[in-house]
């Protein structure tokens, strides 16, 4: 029976509000104060379970209950702060922000620009008081509290804020903060912080807990329900707030001889379902088709949007959903499906333009990437920490680059997803390996050894190569962005290119080769060495210039004698203007033929 709370929730969404005009509100604008009187009729009979402890409730549920629930109790509790009428002032939505606006800049959380030891921003504080020791606030006399003497001062001395900051507060805000004194001045904790609790219900008739509600706030402005809604109406809304599409006509005869309740549990267990309600997810996700910027590229985002959907269809819970998007790739033993769950973090714009520095754009999406935790799993606006403490939310600064580096501290390679049929030829193919491992440590029951001294061999027979440091690394097209790591390595980035240069000095007399080794790095797809789809590696050309210390002009070096361990088969085009092949191309001297290296590496590590 919870599973119906959704249907209260799109209703007050889509149809939730009427065009309500009262004595003291010709306008017409106390409609976002009412809820439209045909809500209450159209659903009274939905909910048939009075227990409304959002524990009991599936957690497929219990996030947009609450959102309707707290919607639905400030509608009934509150009135509008500036029209006069006595309310319960909440400190988060009417007090914090004139605070924050015009006081937190000297009387904030931040230590280093707080004025005379007073801070607003906390209730112990506040009545603690500043360096004067006297509370600033005494919870139930404003008269009496040096706050009010302060903001309704004609002093240009003493009034607050002062005259030099141009903030003065409005006589509408010095009431409504009066207001507040006078009731308590109570604090509240951001709705993020606070558990939900279920409040007094009013003790109006005996229907549903919605309905005594609303209905408590139809009899306090004088006005009467609207008739019930047709059943094709009913129909109607019901469909298109569940699944996002009409009904057909049989379905609408269908609604009208099975009833309602049956209806529901149909479109719940709908496909439709999932894609209607994805899309929430999937706005807050960023999620796009295209990477955006200039280029605007396709990318292959499109799995983890089909995840998210068949999440919603099975009924995943919600600490779960979030643990998967958040870290499915860290769980024991994780599944392909929880490693795409990951995509909800891969979602920001990527500039693909190309003299962009690519750490500098990497920054950017890690920033858009906490905003979008921030508000979409938090329940806030972080932004602000990214610059110093926040204004509004109890989150320093600290505390956001802590969460920060957390995130980053992945690679942003593309992954590849495989079908079941790809994963069980890769599983047999997985099998078969260990298979033959174990028999060759059967057949060799020295193995370690054996592998050692084979190892050391290799190691003997090798040259002595130098690896060298680069005084100067770039692309004359400044697509490309090369890096040396710490270990000498070069990482390309940015956009492929043709134009890589390396300058090196050093004493390099009875030289006789140079060796280029492609190593793999998170960073590149399926690990590397290249940056093509299957980490494929081409190089067009290689060109080796030397000057002596003494010349003014560079020496173009031949080269001879090409070899790799591994490169793909001559392949020409069939104009044959094109190739693209063997080690040799690399020495040439011709722009059109291409050497491209394909490194196989270990299926477990490709599934990493």
């Amino acid at each position: 029976m919870p599973r119906v709370y959704l249907v209260i929730m799109r209703c007050q969404a889509t149809h939730g509000f009427d065009k309500c005009k009262t004595p003291g509100d010709p306008s017409g604008d106390f409609q976002k104060s009412v809820f439209c009187s045909r809500f209450r009729e159209d659903f009274s009979s939905v909910l048939l379970n009075n227990n409304w402890s959002i524990m009991n409730l599936s957690a497929r549920f219990s996030l947009r209950l609450i959102a309707v629930f707290a919607v639905v109790w400030m509608i009934v509790v509150t009135r509008d702060p500036l029209h006069g009428q006595e309310k319960a002032i909440d400190f988060q939505r009417d007090i914090q922000p004139i605070f924050a606006e015009h006081c937190f800049h000297c009387h904030g959380q931040d230590d280093s620009a707080r004025q005379s030891g007073l801070r607003l921003d906390v209730r112990d504080a506040v009545l603690k008081g500043g360096d004067s020791g006297e509370a600033t606030i005494i919870p139930g006399r404003a008269a009496d509290s040096g706050l009010m003497t302060r903001i309704r001062s004609t002093d240009a001395d003493l009034v607050m804020p002062p005259p030099k900051e141009k903030k003065q507060l409005t006589d509408a805000q010095k009431r409504l903060i009066q207001t507040w004194i006078d009731q308590g001045a109570p604090y509240a904790a951001h709705w993020a912080f606070v558990p939900p609790r279920s409040p007094q219900l009013p003790q109006v008739g005996h229907e549903h807990p919605i309905d005594r509600l609303v209905n408590s706030k139809l009899q306090s402005l004088g006005l009467k329900q609207n008739a019930p809604a047709a059943s094709e109406n009913l129909c109607r809304r019901l469909y298109l707030d569940l699944i996002g599409l009409p009904p057909s006509p049989q379905e609408i005869r269908d609604f009208a001889q099975h009833g309602f309740l049956p209806t529901v549990d149909k479109l719940l267990d709908s496909e439709r379902y999932g894609e209607k309600w994805a899309r929430h997810w999937l706005d807050v996700a960023r999620y796009s088709d295209t990477n955006g910027y200039e280029k605007d590229m396709r990318r292959e985002q499109w799995i983890w949007r089909d995840w998210v959907i068949a999440a919603l269809n099975r009924d995943l819970p919600y600490d779960q959903f979030l643990i998967e998007q958040l870290a499915g790739d860290l769980l024991p033993g994780a599944t392909q499906e929880q490693k795409i769950a990951t995509g909800f973090l891969r979602n920001s714009m990527l500039n693909e333009e190309g003299a962009i520095v690519p750490e500098q754009f990497r920054m950017f999406e890690m920033f858009d990437r906490m905003d979008c935790v921030g508000k979409s799993v938090l329940g806030l606006t972080i932004q602000c920490a990214q610059c110093h403490a926040h204004k509004f939310d109890p989150l320093s600064q600290q505390e956001y680059y802590g969460m920060f580096a957390f995130l980053n501290d992945s690679h942003e390679a593309l992954s590849s997803v495989y079908s079941a049929a790809q994963q069980q030829k890769i599983g047999d193919i997985q099998s078969r390996i260990r298979t033959l491992e174990e028999q060759l440590k059967r057949d060799h029951s020295n193995w370690r050894e054996e592998i050692q001294k084979w190892r050391q061999s290799v190691i003997n027979q090798q040259a002595q190569w130098i690896a060298t440091d680069a005084l100067e690394l770039g692309s004359n097209s400044g697509l490309n962005h090369p890096v040396q790591l710490v270990d000498k390595s070069l990482l390309m980035l940015g956009h492929s290119s043709s134009d890589i240069y390396m300058v090196v000095a050093g004493d390099f007399a009875g030289i006789t080769g140079l060796r280029i080794e492609a190593l793999t790095h998170g960073d590149l797809p399926h690990r590397g060495p290249g940056r093509g789809a299957q980490g494929t590696w081409a190089v067009t050309e290689i060109d080796v210039l030397a000057r002596q210390p003494a010349a003014k002009s560079w020496e173009k070096l031949k080269l001879a004698s090409a070899t790799a361990d591994f490169s793909q088969p001559d392949d020409r085009q069939a104009d044959g203007k094109k190739a693209t092949g063997p080690a040799a191309y690399l020495i040439d001297g011709k722009e059109e033929t291409v050497a491209i290296w394909l490194v196989h590496v270990e299926l477990d590590r490709i599934l990493r």
